[in-house]
Order: structure tokens, then sequence, then C-alpha cells
């Protein structure tokens, strides 16, 4: 799991935004887990999206079964931070 924290200037506390995938490396589907709303991408070792998740609330479904081997980036954009976590895609 990554962890990014940002300060909310406004409120003067600190929030964080947590993403984790599962299982990892992935051979099917993974499973990718947010402790916060968030829009959820994945990209390639080339920075090129692969797949758009949308905004998950807490949990939503990779299928990798169709990707090339290889490391990818799912990156969570919050309200107030971003985080990412690589995850391995295996045969």
């Amino acid at each position: 799991i990554s962890v990014e924290t940002a300060k909310d200037a406004s409120a003067g506390v600190a929030s964080a935004l947590a993403v984790g995938a599962s299982p990892n490396p992935v051979a099917g589907v993974a499973t990718i887990r947010v402790s916060a709303p968030a829009a959820v991408r994945v990209y390639d070792a080339l920075g090129r999206e692969v797949a758009d998740l949308g905004t998950v609330e807490a949990e939503a479904r990779w299928d990798a079964a169709g990707a090339a081997p290889g490391v990818y980036v799912v990156r969570a954009v919050g309200a107030e931070a971003t985080t990412s976590v690589r995850v391995t895609v295996s045969r």
C-alpha cells in the first residue's frame, strides 16, 4: 500500500489516501481498494492509460487478463491527496 498525506489548509488537518491492489502479482482480476473516494486509473510502464476505473468509493476490480505482462501503476486522485501503487501482471 502506498500512502500520501496532504494538508487541508482551510481546516489545518491532515488527511490520508491509501490505495492497494491484490493479488499482486496478478494474472487475472485485481481488486483495487482505496481508503477514501478517488478517481482511479491504471497506467503501463510507458505512462499510457490502460484503464479508467472511474470514481471508486472503496473497491473496484481491474481485469488485467488482457494486459501484457509487466509493471503497471494504479493511481488514485482524491479530493486532497494523490497516491499510487505498482502492480505486476504475470502469466
